[in-house]
């Protein structure tokens, strides 16, 4: 089977995902690992972690019907995204 989507809708949803991913509920930008020092007027990045892919799951019944996306497994967000697929 052959599945084409618009990508701008799908790089808004692991964009989406990925900002998910990155911060934990009840956290901010600061707290999740920035610190930004007001007297030099600069932020420092978080080092960059390395932990595993965030594996999506896509499910659709065929070829001509929307298609669900979202984070596979067991996740304390449930986040959903559906895309109608490009007809090819």
């Amino acid at each position: 089977m052959t599945l084409g989507f618009n990508w701008q809708y799908l790089q808004e949803f692991l964009n989406n995902v990925g900002a998910i991913e990155l911060s934990a509920p009840g956290t901010d930008a600061l707290s999740a690992g920035q610190s930004d020092d007001a007297s030099t007027g600069s932020a420092a990045a978080p080092a960059k972690e390395t932990r595993s892919p965030i594996r999506i799951s896509f499910e659709f019944k065929d070829a001509n019907a929307q298609t669900q996306m979202r984070i596979a497994g067991d996740t304390s967000y449930d986040y959903k995204y559906v895309v109608m697929p490009l007809r090819i």
